[in-house]
């Protein structure tokens, strides 16, 4: 019999965070029906992030680890950080878990020999017989400047695959005509910077992650046809390449949000031209994919109507977050404030050994609720079933509550969604997809359109 509410708290937590993940790292084969349908599993949904250090070399406009350093406790030293990655490594081990993906999430760190320890130390646990298929790594690129250390990665990179893991990197750049309006940082931004980054893309098949800002949104259909040129330079395709994910903040208005529009009908009609040869009918096939083929886009698609929004659109609820520094479970890096953190692995001689909890309520809500019902206004908004929503960690910096939507992105997505429908109507997209009602999924787009004052 349990002698404490804390004892129960702490069995509660356990058991959600056992069956979310646990149980799914030590079974995958349970979790996965067939090798062609892995990429959909559970499993392959059940990450963890280890957020090694909030210190960064840039100051970049929109960044919450400059604005909120209260996300990271003050006075953890990269020896602390280091000492609890192998005692968190040591745990995947004990346990037996296979994990799908661990994302090394951090300030930009990759280009300082703390970068490379973190490395070499999981390379050390993959040898020890660690199972981890991928480790995902966002970067500014600041590494790339220094030619020894990029070689030196593209080392780790190699050894990593021959010894039965990967590295894929994600690099954060929005571009040459717009970074140096959001990202600040020691180098100049140079062709050869740019050239550098391209090639290292190209020859690991990387991705480039940029943001789509309000004060930049004006500036970014020249900036698209740089991405396409600078992509074609490199035998890559802009849009598998190139992830565009418009910053969700609370400074969307009217204006930017028309402009965003006029972004998107520029981004779709070149597309149609470019890429389908002015076929309507390939391009709502690709779109809607119809022919259940690889889609040619990335895994965000500013332009898309899915209609299965019912999860946080980041990884918030996919994976298991870990601040490494003090070993604190957090339900991600934007909203590790204290009064949030899920709870803490235990340490006792030298071993992780025990999980106590701090806040329950919001494990449950964020990996056991639906987020369309759990989050007021969205349960009974008419655009619930295609806004992706909001970031939690953000909607805590702007009305103290994390599970409250902010007016603005409200505003970005009502425009965005609006203005598509209405878009794929002009251009015939909706005429075709008229075969393809007896599609659950289909018919409820029409129903969409038409609640919104967009009858088909």
């Amino acid at each position: 019999m349990l002698n404490s509410f804390q004892e129960e708290q702490n069995q509660v937590l356990k058991l959600i965070l056992n069956e979310r993940f646990f149980q799914v790292w030590k079974n995958k084969e349970l979790y996965i029906d067939n090798e062609l349908e892995k990429d959909y599993s559970l499993w392959n949904n059940s990450g963890l992030e280890l957020y090694l250090t909030n210190k960064c070399t840039q100051q970049c406009k929109y960044c919450y680890l400059v604005k909120h350093p209260e996300l990271y406790p003050a006075g953890i030293d990269n020896s602390q950080i280091l000492n609890n990655l192998h005692l968190i490594y040591q745990w995947i081990l004990d346990n037996d878990f296979h994990i799908p993906w661990i994302e090394l999430f951090s300030g930009e760190i990759w280009h300082l020999e703390f970068g490379i320890e973190v490395l070499n130390i999981t390379l050390e646990y993959i040898k020890k017989g660690m199972k981890v298929d991928n480790f995902i790594i966002p970067t500014n690129g600041q590494f790339l400047y220094d030619t020894a250390q990029t070689i030196l990665i593209q080392q780790l990179i190699i050894e990593f695959l021959q010894n039965g893991s990967k590295i894929t990197i994600s690099f954060s750049c929005d571009g040459k005509i717009v970074d140096s309006d959001n990202r600040l940082r020691p180098q100049e931004y140079t062709d050869d910077f740019y050239n550098k980054l391209c090639f290292f893309a190209k020859i690991n098949n990387f991705f480039i992650q940029s943001m789509l800002t309000p004060n930049t949104v004006s500036q970014w259909k020249e900036n698209y046809l740089w991405w396409e040129k600078q992509c074609a330079e490199f035998d890559m395709s802009v849009e598998s390449t190139v992830k565009i994910l418009e910053e969700r903040n609370n400074d969307w208005d009217d204006e930017s949000v028309h402009a965003l529009n006029d972004f998107l009908d520029f981004r779709i009609r070149n597309y149609i031209d470019k890429y389908c040869n002015g076929d309507i009918e390939l391009f709502t096939r690709q779109l809607f994919n119809l022919d259940n083929e690889i889609s040619p886009w990335n895994d965000y698609l500013m332009f898309e109507l899915n209609n299965d929004n019912n999860t946080p659109a980041c990884t918030i609820s996919q994976a298991l977050f870990i601040r490494v520094g003090d070993l604190s479970i957090i339900p991600c890096h934007r909203l590790a404030y204290d009064r949030y953190l899920y709870g803490k692995l235990v340490v006792n001689d030298n071993k992780i050994v025990d999980i106590t909890e701090n806040n329950l309520g919001v494990a449950i809500r964020i990996l056991a609720q639906s987020n369309i019902m759990g989050s007021m206004k969205c349960d009974i908004c008419k655009y619930k079933d295609y806004c992706i929503k909001g970031c939690f960690g953000q909607q805590y910096e702007e009305k103290k509550d994390p599970f409250l939507p902010v007016n603005g992105v409200c505003n970005l997505m009502s425009g965005k969604y609006s203005f598509l429908i209405s878009l794929y109507k002009e251009l015939g997209v909706f005429e075709y997809l008229k075969q393809y009602r007896y599609l659950p999924r289909i018919n409820k787009l029409f129903d969409f359109a038409k609640e919104i004052g967009n009858a088909i």
